[in-house]
């Protein structure tokens, strides 16, 4: 296929690579904010210019790619290249558009609304507790009491965890056909209008953690059931554990929340077959370990 050229392209990525970090050195000085905005006008004025470039070249080039005299599987790989182009440089332009809003005029937009990866642009912040913000994909899972996942999910935008308790808890019920005895979970989907709704139906919902005791009575909190509750959330860490290192879900390998979707579904799926594996193995050993010493011959 016919490619881009060049031309200035690379001298002004070389100054976008100049003047940012020149945005770095600046922060904390006298004078900082009216030095940040100057440089954001020269950063955009040159990503401008070469948005301009890339699209003028794109056209031009688009006519030469849908001419190709290629198979048809070879054809399908060229439009394949050519919707990416197109969708990164459409990418860019939003970027530019927001990043002006926000500098120069003070509108911020959700970060659902953002482009916050190119190669990616259904992911979003990850940010839990003091921990470093990431960019990527926060899926969301709950297991059984054996182990076996009875729902995941993945929304975009990765929303607080609190908001998803009451949805993940209905899709378990959905799933499996069982109202829970119990509900456990971390801090972080503490939410007192989920916790009280759960509680019409399932006898003990604990979250633990500084949130959660707030919001559970203290005679609730003290109680046989909430302690053993507390005690099975390293069932559910050592579950996220798992996926992580066992099953690879510590990083995506597709791009696009529906790919990822995808992928998280066969990797759920593959989970539950091990665990099978696993109980059986147990119940195996347990049956052997039960039975009686055989008799020694005369």
């Amino acid at each position: 296929m016919p490619g881009f050229t060049p031309g200035c392209v690379e001298q002004w990525l070389k100054q976008l690579k100049r003047i940012d970090f020149e945005m770095n050195c600046v922060g904390g000085k006298p004078g900082a904010a009216k030095k940040l905005r100057k440089l954001y006008r020269q950063y955009l004025d040159i990503a401008v210019k070469i948005i301009n470039r890339l699209a003028g070249q794109l056209e031009e080039l688009t006519l030469k790619w849908e001419a190709l005299d290629i198979v048809p599987s070879r054809q399908r790989q060229a439009e394949a290249i050519m919707e990416i182009v197109n969708d990164d440089l459409s990418a860019a332009v939003r970027v530019c558009e927001y990043t002006g809003d926000r500098v120069f005029k003070g509108i911020v937009l959700p970060a659902v609304e953002k482009v916050l990866s190119l190669s990616d642009t259904s992911a979003a912040f990850i940010k839990k507790g003091g921990r470093e913000p990431k960019i990527g994909y926060k899926p969301q899972v709950a297991r059984s009491g054996n182990g076996f996942i009875t729902a995941f999910e993945l929304e975009q935008g990765n929303p607080a965890d609190s908001a998803r308790l009451l949805p993940v808890t209905r899709q378990h019920q959905s799933n499996t056909g069982i109202t829970p005895d119990v509900v456990t979970t971390d801090d972080g989907y503490s939410s007192k209008a989920a916790r009280d709704e759960l509680l019409k139906e399932i006898p003990t919902v604990s979250i633990n953690g500084s949130k959660g005791k707030k919001i559970t009575s203290e005679e609730q909190w003290n109680s046989e059931p909430y302690a053993s509750a507390r005690s099975m959330r390293s069932a559910v860490e050592s579950l996220v554990f798992t996926l992580r290192y066992k099953f690879n879900l510590y990083r995506f390998s597709r791009r696009g929340i529906e790919a990822v979707k995808g992928e998280m579904t066969e990797k759920m799926i593959v989970h539950n077959f091990w665990r099978i594996g696993v109980i059986k193995r147990k119940q195996q050993m347990e049956n052997i370990a039960s039975r009686p010493p055989a008799k020694k011959a005369a």
